[in-house]
């Protein structure tokens, strides 16, 4: 627009498909049926046969859009903006023969009725409005900006239920029908960095900011889709008496007629809303989960190109759902204690009290009434992770570059509070102190990174290397955690359950497992590694060509980075631990890029 005025937009969209792969030509109607035993000479036991092995599908497209204006000076940069998004998920599963047999020894027993095609449809959007400045005045530099964002998602008409006609009905799908509601959240964002003494040596920086879950196609935007609803399968016996293996009997009678036994579920082809959901957590401000980040740090250069920085970040967490089957309650549960078997690799060597639930006969076994909502119907919550970070660059003459640092910190969970209002007393209590699993906070992990390259002269060929030391704590799970520490999952039979704890199970109930550990409390062998690279520049006038080749693992090194982490009692825990998967080897990358 001018020298000072910036007007951008732009669009972007992708698409996959994937699943629902028939090959040309095959039989999608043929009757299946599962044999429950060898003796009828199928290879194993409920071997399928005759049948095509439906598969769903899933169609998803996600298209997004931007338009901003910014103005721009030598000391003010002001910019205000729109962002959007519209995701559609699309999944449909077919079904075959619309009836499936099963055997015992070739004499048929059951069968199974289905409804389909299915699909359910789900679509997704949200809005955005934003505005931010930054300002420098002398040595200090200040930013701040603020962003109102709206979301809310929706089920499309006749995409979501039975989508075609079939043997047992119509069609039978839903009206459009609204998920969440909207969603209204303002975040602010805000830093500062001082130049304490002018000389662009010495900077003290800081930063907070509010960020929101992304909108997506799952979880509290999809929760209520009436398309999941339907009982599409229904079980009954079947006395084929003739032995035609024709089943001869009226499958629209829920009762017992003919060959067959009634159904197992008087709700099939019915849609049956099997959770409820609170409908505050699908509309107002302030719902959806949310995250602060807060970082403070002090830059200094110690000698010329050399810059050594510390800074401290903290993040914490809230708003979040939970599924609460309310047909279950503190007395529904008794308390159970067991000695942990004595181990080397378990604390302590093992030998300690693990108090834990199991459940009681106050109600039925498979007693059900979920109902989605916030944490915060039970009580508060505390999730946070803070650490600190140190990093050194130097950059020599002689083209010689240097970075390194660590990276420490630990996490804080603490939701004792919601499971004492859900089950009356903590789930899990471990150790003669009976620490509670749901209060923890890990131990101090620290991460070091290191980077080196140069430049060689005259023969133009980079060297460089990576090397790093991280403690083995599985990316991903639980937030405000430096990664999922290890388990000792204590599995046991009926037996072997009143053996521990000197009771027996409630009838219906066949296993019991319960983690001797505590999270975080154990965490595998530290993962080191080495990478190098070798690289040839050629030059042909304004033309470069880059040859390289990359060493992966220089040590070949085989640090276990998956253990097995089941404690089987029969075998007191033998194979808990071991190695499930190691570093990828050494290996060697060639690759050659072309600039020109």
């Amino acid at each position: 627009m001018s020298n000072r005025v910036l007007v951008e937009a732009g669009f972007s969209s992708f698409f996959t498909k994937w699943g629902d792969i028939r090959p040309d030509g095959v039989l999608t109607d043929f009757i299946p049926v599962t044999e429950q035993s060898t003796e009828a000479g199928v290879p194993f036991a409920n071997y399928i046969y005759r049948g095509w092995n439906a598969a769903g599908s899933t169609d998803q497209q996600h298209a997004t859009w931007r338009a901003s204006a910014s103005y721009v000076t030598g000391t003010h940069t002001l910019k205000a903006g729109y962002q959007a998004a519209h995701m559609v998920a699309k999944s449909t599963t077919m079904v075959g023969s619309q009836i499936s047999y099963r055997f015992s020894n070739g004499v048929p027993n059951q069968l199974t009725q289905r409804l389909g095609p299915s699909m359910t449809s789900n679509r997704t959007r949200y809005h955005a409005f934003f505005v931010q400045d930054q300002w420098t005045r002398n040595k200090l530099t200040v930013q701040g900006g603020v962003r109102y964002e709206y979301a809310h998602s929706y089920f499309p008409e006749g995409e979501n239920g039975i989508i075609e006609a079939h043997r047992y009905g119509p069609a039978i799908t839903f009206p459009r029908t609204e998920g969440v509601r909207g969603y209204h959240d303002i975040t602010p964002r805000m830093g500062a960095a001082y130049d304490v003494f002018g000389n662009g040596r010495t900077a003290v920086k800081v930063s907070v900011s509010k960020y929101l879950q992304s909108p997506y196609n799952g979880d509290s935007y999809t929760i209520n889709n009436p398309g999941v609803t339907f009982v599409q399968t229904t079980n009954r016996g079947w006395n084929d008496a003739n032995r035609n293996y024709v089943a001869e009997c009226d499958f629209m009678n829920p009762a017992a007629n003919g060959e067959c036994q009634a159904w197992s579920n008087v709700n099939w082809g019915n849609p049956v809303q099997t959770t409820t959901v609170n409908p505050e957590v699908l509309e107002g401000w302030g719902i959806r989960n949310w995250d602060w980040q807060f970082s403070a740090g002090v830059q200094q250069e110690v000698l010329p190109q050399t810059s050594v920085e510390v800074s401290y970040a903290r993040r914490w967490w809230g708003n979040f759902f939970v599924t609460d089957n309310r047909a279950l309650r503190a007395r529904d549960y008794d308390d159970v204690t067991l000695i942990a078997p004595q181990h080397p690799e378990l604390p302590g060597g093992g030998g300690y009290p693990v108090r834990f639930l199991a459940r009681n006969t106050n109600s039925l076994l498979g007693a059900s009434d979920p109902y989605f909502t916030t944490t915060s119907d039970f009580g508060d919550e505390t999730h946070y992770w803070q650490g600190v970070d140190v990093t050194v660059n130097t950059r020599i003459r002689s083209g010689l570059v240097l970075q390194g640092g660590t990276s420490t910190g630990r996490g804080v969970n603490d939701t004792c509070e919601i499971e004492i209002a859900r089950f009356g007393r903590p789930q899990r209590l471990i150790g003669v102190d009976q620490v509670p699993d749901c209060r923890y906070t890990e131990r101090w992990l620290t991460t070091f990174r290191g980077l080196a390259s140069y430049t060689v002269p005259r023969v133009d060929v980079q060297v460089s290397a990576i090397i790093r030391s991280q403690p083995a704590a599985s990316p991903g799970g639980a937030v405000a955690s430096n990664g999922s520490a290890l388990s000792a999952d204590y599995q046991m039979n009926a037996r072997q359950f009143t053996e521990a704890t000197g009771r027996t199970f409630r009838p219906g109930v066949t296993s019991q497992t319960v983690d001797l550990l505590l999270p975080g409390q154990k965490y595998g062998d530290r993962v080191n590694g080495l990478d190098m690279r070798f690289a040839k520049i050629l030059r042909f006038g304004s033309k470069r060509t880059n040859i390289g080749v990359d060493l992966y693992n220089l040590f070949n090194m085989n640090t276990p980075t998956g253990y097995r982490e089941t404690f089987e009692p029969a075998n007191n825990g033998a194979r808990w631990l071991q190695p499930s998967n190691v570093l990828l080897p050494r290996f060697v990358r060639l690759n050659v890029q072309f600039d020109f």
